[in-house]
């Protein structure tokens, strides 16, 4: 009896150290995109006040989810982030540009993660879709706007990626 507590006591401690040798899942650029980040960095554009005096914020917040690891290593990645700014009364927010901008830099922050951009669909003036790939996974992410009441404009941006976990 005490020879089996053992075995499965030493497999338990195998199964647990085997895992740890799986790299993390998600690729560089899907774990480290944050909407904050690229509105601020973006801030200049003109029509909006994003400052803190312009009770620009997280707007809705982050929400993240995971599949998991399937029974191939494989997994389905999900995570939301939003932010909202002011509109400034006396400027006209181009919001197609606004969204394209936002766009470009996004494309920027996949190819400098070390992600492949892949391609861009368009779904009207106010969303696009940027796919990339990096190693076995591939991911899409959706940059959004839309005015909401009281002179305010929400950022949104949806990730979804999935792939097959490496070992180190």
């Amino acid at each position: 009896m005490r020879t089996r507590t053992a075995l499965t006591t030493l497999a338990l401690l195998a199964a647990v150290s085997c895992a740890a040798c799986i790299r993390g899942k998600e690729t560089s650029f899907f774990r480290n995109f944050s909407m904050l980040i690229l509105v601020e960095n973006y801030k200049a554009h003109a029509g909006m006040d994003c400052e803190p005096k312009g009770k620009g914020g997280v707007g809705g917040g982050i929400a993240a989810g995971s599949g998991g690891l399937g029974t191939h290593g494989e997994y389905h990645s999900h995570k939301s982030d939003a932010y909202f700014c002011r509109l400034n009364s006396a400027a006209q927010l181009d919001e197609a540009a606004l969204i394209e901008g936002l766009a470009r830099d996004v494309e920027s922050a996949i190819t400098s993660s070390g992600a492949k951009f892949v391609d861009r669909v368009t779904h009207g003036p106010t969303s696009i879709v940027l796919n990339y790939t990096s190693g076995n996974a591939k991911g899409h992410i959706e940059i959004s706007g839309r005015r909401i009441p009281n002179d305010q404009y929400f950022l949104q941006a949806n990730l979804e990626e999935s792939g097959k976990s490496t070992w180190w």
